[in-house]
């Protein structure tokens, strides 16, 4: 797969905005969790830790796909 100067520079102007978006929403005065999140919350503080996945297989998933991509 080749890539070209144009998909390169399409992709920073999509990361641009997306950060841009990102940044607007966390300047925002009135940030608040909806009931969902925070029942997952609760949800997830009762799962005992062995039960996670590791960090090292998250990356080796990840970063798996990444390379082989």
């Amino acid at each position: 797969m080749s890539v070209t100067l144009e998909r390169v520079h399409e992709d920073l102007m999509t990361i641009m905005r997306d950060i841009k978006k990102i940044m607007e929403y966390l300047e925002e005065d009135e940030l608040e969790l909806s009931e969902e999140i925070k029942q997952q919350i609760i949800e997830s503080r009762k799962r005992h830790p062995s039960e996670f996945i590791p960090h090292e297989e998250i990356e080796k998933e990840l970063f798996g796909r990444v390379i082989n991509s």
